[in-house]
């Protein structure tokens, strides 16, 4: 286990699992368990890290490469060699550049280009549209994912994303199928 930089009361392994440590609080025990990690709508894994009670979402990835991988050139992103998102082995993981980072993504097909004719400036989507993407949406899904809905529609990925968080259109949340 290497503890986490910044977070002296959470550790990483090398297969990911992040271990909340018991601390007393107000003679309050706390932690002493593995914490569950959960999706963005990236793909990726990621965990709630609390420190002086104020929560930090940190991707599991990233707190792997910290811990485990040398970084001698200081590069600032990590890259998962074989595309998988969700592979956070250390094989598997590499620090690169953004240049090197994006390079990869386009070489192995998992950067989607926009259709150039579209608009994507202050682009207003239909109730239509919405509840589409409500319906068809699909988490790490190459054919139904941001990078699709983005294209089909003219929007940036940020667009979608917060269409689905719920930051933007409230007034249509209501589309959102229930789990």
């Amino acid at each position: 286990m290497c503890f986490i930089n910044g977070f002296d009361d959470y550790s990483v392994t090398e297969d990911g699992r992040i271990y909340s440590h018991r601390r007393i609080i107000n003679n309050q025990h706390f932690g002493g368990r593995f914490l569950k990690k959960r999706l963005n709508l990236e793909g990726y894994y990621k965990v709630t890290l609390m420190k002086n009670r104020k929560p930090f979402e940190k991707k599991v990835h990233r707190l792997i490469a910290e811990c485990f991988i040398p970084n001698p050139n200081n590069k600032p992103c990590i890259n998962h060699k074989d595309g998988n998102k969700q592979n956070n082995q250390i094989s598997n993981l590499e620090w690169v550049t953004y240049k090197e980072n994006t390079a990869h993504a386009i070489k192995h097909g998992l950067f989607v280009f926009a259709d150039p004719n579209l608009p994507r400036v202050n682009r207003k989507l239909d109730k239509e549209q919405i509840k589409e993407i409500f319906e068809n949406y699909q988490e790490n899904s190459q054919n139904k994912g941001l990078n699709f809905f983005a294209n089909k529609f003219g929007l940036s990925t940020s667009a979608v994303s917060n269409l689905l968080k719920g930051k933007t259109y409230k007034e249509f949340q209501y589309l959102k199928p229930n789990p």
